[in-house]
């Protein structure tokens, strides 16, 4: 048996081959000569390039922790060793040093150091030793013509103190001694800014470093003031409004649309950003800016470039810097009133109410314009739901109202119009309640009301007053103001906030408003009147909505709006609200009054069948009504029966 198996020449026979034999000669003719695939052999190197990456970037780290350390350590080091140098000559000196000395012995340590590294004690000694030198020398033109390029380097001495406030303004004053330097050398500091300055040359605005130094300034002052340090911050205001190019020409120009430079800033970057102003300064201090009309008007044109730039014409080189981050438009706005008229809120004495109210009133009716419009820029701007506190005031609508003035009734529309839609999707308390008092405003202020209205009545046109007899054959004629045929759409956009505003104020009017006084004494409008505003109001709002469902019938794209006549819409439907409301309790308006804008005949008569399409008659209507509520009961049962769901396109 063995023999057998051995074969004929004793060898044994060879083994079949195994069943992936292929595969794994395949594998192995795929191996390098390490014995790795190549998927193996870029897995490896990508982990090999990960760790050296990592290694470098833990070096360069390690690196530049220590260069920056090397770098600090020797900064302080030579710090350290400059200011010993300085306090061996100065430390104890009472010695008024000379002009060439302050600028290129005593101050370059304390630059280099800065004013927070050199110490109060150090900083203060610096300041009194440079107002004595200023004081002496510096106000004259023989010692600044002795150094050479004294308006940059004199820049950088009122660079330092400002410095100085900056770090005094955030030392604490828990402890006495710490306060007292700090006090000191805020009171130096402003002394040497003001005998600095005392020409304006080193805030020359056409020279971009004296500009931006004069911001600096405008910004110190509104710190200094946001904290309570009133007389510092007075001090940096006048310098600020006393240099020479904030008022260049020394009489702006009529026709200019350009506001100087420096004064923006003092608007822009102080008054916007300190709230309630009049506790930090005395309105004294802007007694340059309100002496006269043109600079009346070119400091409210400061707040009104700086919010809406494209508004008003100006050139590149003039337009201010970003705005500060304090700058706040509600801010600016109840600031400016308070420069203004001299009112602020807590002023609710009669005598303090009656001269702001005649402070308004000496306005021309231009800059009264201005004035309003400016309010109204800040408004638009302001990205939060509170409204300046002015505009809360019966005095102040009565301040600005001018019977007559187009313009001026117009800007105080557009005013009271944007603040009544501000912040209209909240629906918080405080936010209607606030709405209310704006409304209030102007509805309580007496003849406002009717002026506005005889206004409108001149500018869509409608009738002023409409007679309760019926006009031609039922009356529909005359309860329909064609010129409203259309809907919103109809009224310009110039007349929107004015018919807006009416609508809103007349609306909030009604609701306080008791039938005796509405039917009987008629204070506000007759009965007469009532009915035009009404036909006005219920014209606009039954056409308006036949307008838009015949433009989407029809699949118009007129059935949009645009954001204002869609406001205007709304406001109109509160006041058409308070009116059918008045009107189904006690009737005041003829019969088949509500219904005459919706008549066909006017509708043919106005030309106007292409916008919209003829209501059904009341009696078509409602046998369409009662077919479609039988249809959909015979459809119920089909269904309920088959099983299906029924026309539902009909439905549709």
């Amino acid at each position: 048996g063995l023999a057998a198996s051995l074969g004929a020449h004793g060898v044994p026979p060879a083994m079949p081959p195994p069943s992936d034999f292929e595969l794994l000669r395949g594998k192995d003719a795929r191996r390098g000569v390490s014995g790795e695939t190549k998927h193996e052999l870029l897995a490896r190197a990508s982990l090999e390039r990960q760790v050296r990456a990592d290694a470098r970037r833990k070096k360069h780290g390690a690196l530049t922790v220590q260069r920056i350390w090397r770098g600090r350590r020797v900064a302080a080091s030579v710090r350290a060793s400059v200011l010993a140098s300085w306090d061996l000559e100065y430390g104890s000196s009472r010695v008024t040093p000379s002009l060439i000395e302050l600028l290129d012995k005593l101050l370059p340590p304390l630059l280099l150091a800065g004013a927070q590294n050199a110490g109060a004690q150090r900083t203060l000694r610096g300041l009194a030793l440079a107002l004595g030198t200023c004081n002496a020398e510096m106000g004259t033109t023989d010692g600044r013509q002795k150094v050479q390029h004294w308006t940059q380097r004199a820049r950088r001495l009122s660079a330092f103190a400002l410095d100085v406030l900056c770090t005094a303004s955030r030392t604490s004053a828990e402890d006495p001694c710490v306060a007292s330097l700090a006090n000191a050398s805020r009171e130096c500091a402003v002394r040497l800014l003001t005998a600095l300055h005392g020409d304006g040359v080193l805030v020359r605005l056409d020279d971009p470093l004296g500009s931006e130094h004069h911001l600096t300034m405008c910004d110190v002052a509104a710190s200094l003031a946001r904290e309570g340090d009133r007389a510092n911050a007075q001090s940096l205001v006048r310098i600020a409004l006393n240099t020479m190019d904030t008022w260049e020409p020394a009489e702006p120009a009529e026709t200019s649309d350009c506001t100087p430079l420096g004064l923006r800033h003092v608007a822009l970057r102080f008054v916007a950003a300190v709230p309630s102003l009049h506790k930090a300064v005395d309105v004294h201090v802007f007694a340059k800016v309100m002496s006269s009309r043109a600079k009346v008007k070119a400091f409210l044109k400061a707040f009104y470039m700086g919010t809406d730039e494209s508004a008003v014409p100006c050139t590149e080189s003039t337009r201010s810097s970003d705005l500060s981050s304090h700058f706040d438009p509600v801010t600016a706005a109840d600031n400016l009133v308070w420069l203004v008229t001299g009112w602020h809120v807590g002023c609710n004495g009669h005598t303090q109410i009656t001269q702001a109210r005649q402070k308004l009133v000496a306005l021309d009716d231009e800059t009264l314009v201005v004035f309003l419009e400016v309010l109204t820029s800040l408004t638009h701007t302001s990205n939060t739901e509170s409204t300046p506190n002015s505009l809360r005031e019966v005095w102040f609508v009565m301040g600005v109202f001018r019977e007559g003035n187009e313009p001026a009734i117009d800007a105080l529309a557009k005013l009271f119009w944007a603040a009544a839609s501000t912040g209209t999707s909240s629906s918080s308390v405080d936010h209607n309640k606030d709405r209310r008092r704006i409304l209030g405003a102007v509805a309580f202020a007496p003849g406002v009301l009717l002026h506005m209205w005889r206004r409108l009545a001149v500018r869509l046109p409608v009738a002023v007053s409409i007679s309760d007899s019926p006009g031609g054959a039922d009356g529909s004629g005359l309860w329909c103001s064609p010129t409203l045929a259309l809907g919103a759409v109809s009224v310009s956009a110039t007349d929107v906030p004015l018919l807006g505003l009416f609508s809103l104020a007349y609306g909030h009017l009604l609701s306080v408003l008791d039938d005796d006084e509405f039917f009987k004494t008629q204070n506000t409008f007759t009965l007469h009147t009532q009915i035009a505003i009404a036909a006005c109001a219920n014209t606009l709002v039954v056409r308006e909505r036949l307008r838009r469902s015949s433009a989407g019938t029809r699949g118009s794209s007129s059935a949009t709006q645009n954001h204002d006549h869609a406001r205007l819409t709304a406001a109109v439907v509160s006041l058409l609200k308070g009116l059918v409301t008045r009107d189904t309790r006690r009737k005041f308006t003829p019969p088949k009054f509500w219904l005459a804008p919706a008549d066909a005949t006017q509708i043919d008569k106005q030309r106007v069948t292409r916008e919209i399409m003829k209501p059904l008659p009341p009696e078509a209507a409602a046998s369409v009504l009662m077919g479609l509520e039988a249809t959909t009961r015979s459809d119920k049962q089909s269904s309920a029966t088959n099983g299906t769901g029924g026309d539902t396109n009909f439905l549709a």
